[in-house]
């Protein structure tokens, strides 16, 4: 994800998660789910996206 961030210059905040998806609670708060890479945008109708391909193609489509 980050090589397509930079690639398209989409201006973006990296929140580093801890390595453990035990220790994932913030995230789990916010998506419902522990697994990374996650999207979280208040453009987004559920304010988030979590599958690589959903949001490689979410980027290109607005970003591109």
């Amino acid at each position: 994800m980050r090589r397509v961030l930079d690639v398209l210059a989409v201006d973006h905040e990296e929140v580093i998660v801890p390595e453990a998806k035990a220790d994932r609670d913030a995230l789990d708060s916010i998506t419902g789910q522990r697994g990374v890479p996650v999207l979280v945008s208040d453009d987004l109708p559920e304010g988030y996206l979590h599958d690589s391909s959903e949001i490689s193609a979410y980027l290109k489509e607005h970003y591109n």
